[in-house]
């Protein structure tokens, strides 16, 4: 079964007691559920929602897994997504697919539910509007806010009322930018139709909707008696859950996310000092709208979207340990991933990563001498369009991939993600390619979950895919997991807790499976290593170099002030025997 039907953690915060025990003294809020649609109301409420707003992994280039064979022998790459909920995904796929081949990409997007396929367009229409005068900061800001906030900026909400015109007029009449990249026939007349009338509601001016109601409302009904201790609640679940599986996650973050629904904020990533950003309206990619264009918000509320883009990045001078956590969060994570890949999505060349800088420190004549050097390290030039389709699947996965049978059809790499795991059956698994590769959604950062129902629910994947004659892909696993954050043993620090620590923040976000052909040799499996082991030492290098620039600039600074203060003394010491004569 999918995580959000899995009971909850059963450990209360109140106290050592049990939750079902717990005795809080406020009484259980009424609920106005009669605002709340039938089909909303048949099964309890948890924090994941009742809809996939967005994932719930760090995004993959899904080609780094692809087998050689296929990258070489293949006429097009077929990558089937089902249940990703989001673009993190294609978007990294797409950005870095020039590193691997120049032949075209067919991405397979299937989604449980058909308002995801909304959002997939929303944010394909935000690929392909992209150029390469635009300013990169402030598109990377706008795709997250659009990812992961409920409320928006008024740029922002603007963008998104223009780009649902033109899914609209693309869906109707098959006209536009999308037209270029996106193929709807394997969907159903009415499911485009229902897709269709949901994107023309994020333009209409005839909707209106309290989303700080909608998000209170949704805390009551997952909290229920706890709901007057939601504070204690918010603590509880990033120290006991996310704050040891994913700890570039800042509490501030997490908790502002729960009591706002503002998980980007750029006041807290990147301050500016021409004013505060104002998030005002509500972001309606992330409603569900009825036939009439009552809204509601049937997603998550408790995990957030920070594993999409801030748990982990191969930025490392941006991963600074302190005594009390990590010097950035995942805001700045999210910034520095997304902005790299937007990056190499236009300009087909690897971005050059830099340190973090906060504009409110700086002055104005240090920030322009920043971004000069930034952009001397990253020029914008434009690369050749990508040939690539997007094609969006009816709900009925299983009858369109039967079908492929009769057509020959298979695909090279075939992501299941967590809300898609009872996918994982025999019909599907035999529509890979004999040389592809299987990966497989963890349930990591599910905070509706414990370590025990974490533990059994990766069990139950290995067994469905084994049962399938498929065997683990000792390569790919690493590969995918690559830039997961390590941690070594601090002085003082109980040796139980850290390898209670270590085990969660090491657990899988994915597994990766392949056929038994597909499998590499020990010796590909060991000069991978070894590159690795060099780009590491080549890292660790440059750092050094750098550290040792920045001392020995900190030590000429020093230099020089001590040189001006003493030519200051000097210069008041004449000051005053003058002034004494």
């Amino acid at each position: 079964p999918a995580p959000s039907a899995l009971a909850r953690p059963v450990a209360c915060p109140c106290g050592p007691r049990l939750a079902p025990a717990c005795s809080s003294p406020a009484p259980r809020p009424r609920l106005a559920m009669s605002n709340v649609p039938p089909w909303l109301q048949k099964d309890p409420w948890t924090g994941i929602g009742k809809e996939s707003v967005w994932g719930f992994s760090p995004a993959l280039d899904l080609l780094d897994v692809a087998s050689t064979d296929s990258l070489q022998n293949a006429e097009e790459i077929q990558i089937l997504l089902t249940g990703a909920s989001d673009c993190r995904h294609l978007l990294k796929t797409l950005a870095k697919s020039r590193r691997h081949t120049t032949k075209p990409i067919k991405f397979i997007l299937h989604e449980p539910n058909l308002r995801t396929h909304a959002r997939h367009l929303m944010f394909l229409q935000f690929l392909m509007e992209l150029d390469i005068e635009d300013d990169l900061d402030e598109k990377t800001f706008q795709l997250l806010e659009l990812l992961g906030n409920c409320k928006l900026r008024a740029d922002t909400q603007t963008w998104l009322r223009s780009a649902a015109q033109k899914i609209a007029k693309f869906l109707s009449d098959g006209e536009g930018l999308l037209a270029k990249c996106v193929d709807t026939t394997p969907m159903k007349a009415r499911e485009r139709d229902w897709i269709e009338e949901q994107v023309q509601w994020w333009k209409s001016d005839k909707v209106s909707f309290d989303i700080d109601t909608a998000w209170d409302q949704r805390m009551r009904l997952d909290l229920a008696e706890r709901y007057d201790a939601r504070k204690n609640m918010i603590d509880w679940d990033y120290h006991m859950g996310l704050g040891d599986l994913g700890p570039l996650v800042k509490f501030q973050e997490y908790r502002y996310f729960r009591n706002t629904a503002i998980a980007y904020d750029k006041d807290l990533i990147d301050p500016a000092k021409d004013g505060k950003a104002v998030y005002e309206h509500v972001n309606r990619s992330l409603l569900h709208f009825d036939r009439k264009g009552k809204a509601y918000y049937a997603g998550d509320i408790k995990n957030g979207p920070f594993a999409c883009f801030g748990v982990e990045t191969p930025n490392r001078k941006i991963i600074i340990k302190q005594h009390d956590g990590y010097r950035f969060g995942a805001g700045v994570c999210a910034l520095h991933n997304v902005r790299a890949w937007l990056y190499e999505w236009l300009t087909g060349r690897e971005w050059v990563w830099q340190e973090h800088v906060f504009q409110w420190d700086k002055t104005e004549e240090k920030m322009a001498e920043i971004r000069a050097k930034n952009k001397a390290a990253n020029p914008m030039t434009a690369a050749p369009p990508l040939a690539f389709t997007a094609q969006l699947c009816t709900l009925e996965l299983e009858t369109m991939v039967r079908r492929w049978v009769r057509e020959e059809a298979r695909v090279h790499v075939a992501y299941v993600g967590v809300m898609a795991g009872t996918y994982v059956q025999p019909w599907l698994l035999q529509r890979v390619h004999d040389r592809g590769q299987l990966v497989m959604e963890t349930a990591k950062f599910v905070l509706e979950l414990n370590d025990e129902q974490r533990d059994a629910y990766v069990a139950k994947l290995r067994e469905k895919a084994e049962e399938g004659g498929w065997v683990p892909d000792a390569f790919g696993q690493k590969v995918t997991h690559l830039a997961q954050l390590q941690e070594k043993q601090e002085a003082g620090q109980k040796k139980e807790q850290f390898e209670g620590r270590r085990k969660r923040m090491t657990h899988p976000n994915c597994l990766v499976y392949s056929r038994p052909a597909a499998t590499k040799t020990d010796a590909e499996l060991k000069q991978f290593e070894a590159d690795v082991a060099e780009k590491k030492r080549r890292e660790e290098e440059e750092a050094e170099k750098e550290r040792k620039e920045r001392a020995a600039a900190f030590e000429q600074s020093e230099k020089e002030r001590l040189a001006r203060d003493a030519e200051r003394r000097k210069k008041e010491e004449a000051e005053a025997e003058a002034e004494a004569e």
